[in-house]
């Protein structure tokens, strides 16, 4: 049996709380073998009635009078989130959350500007990607597991299957028109 816990905190995988892990942030315990599986493009996107009400953004100026929805800090990966404080410290959080689809439904809603997964925000008709000079950072994807389960048979066929799914949706997860960066999958 496979269960999934989209969990934003790390489960322990020496204590045994989950066999395999997907993160966005490499993990550094030794006891762990990590594997860089992917990357996430992230862009920066608002609602046009967003848009329309506060006008463009002005990154110079520090997005003074715009509204900002984030990422909670203590998920996976804060580099998002402090790339766009970085971007607009002039303006201000309308809203934080651990949930990447909360935080898409806020910026559809008109709640502010995102710096979301492009993988989801492109398919979302009522979001406008803007187009900024800073590329936007991505996002490596790791599968993690604890060293002394490598080896079993249907943990290592899980493993297989998800670097397989993920591969196959690497035009997805990074659209050619992202910032290219180094691609190598390569076992840590």
């Amino acid at each position: 049996m496979v269960e999934l816990i989209p969990d934003p905190r790390e489960l322990s995988l020496s204590m045994r709380e989950a066999d395999i892990s997907v993160r966005l942030k490499q993990p550094d315990q030794h006891d762990l073998v990590v594997r860089r599986i992917g990357t996430i493009a992230f862009g920066l996107y608002a609602s046009p009635e967003y848009l329309e009400r506060n006008g463009r953004p002005d990154f110079q100026a520090g997005c003074s009078g715009h509204y900002l929805v984030t990422q909670l800090e203590d998920i996976q990966d804060a580099t998002q989130t402090g790339w766009l404080m970085d971007l607009a410290p002039r303006a201000r959080v309308s809203m934080q959350t651990s949930s990447h689809e909360a935080a898409v439904s806020a910026a559809v809603q008109g709640g502010g500007l995102a710096c979301l997964a492009r993988f989801r925000a492109d398919r979302e008709g009522s979001l406008t990607r803007l187009v900024i000079p800073p590329p936007v950072p991505t996002a490596r994807i790791w599968l993690v597991v604890h060293r002394d389960n490598r080896q079993t048979p249907r943990i290592r066929a899980v493993l297989t299957h998800i670097t397989e799914w993920v591969r196959q949706l690497g035009d997805t997860l990074y659209p050619a028109d992202a910032e290219k960066e180094d691609k190598d999958y390569s076992v840590n």
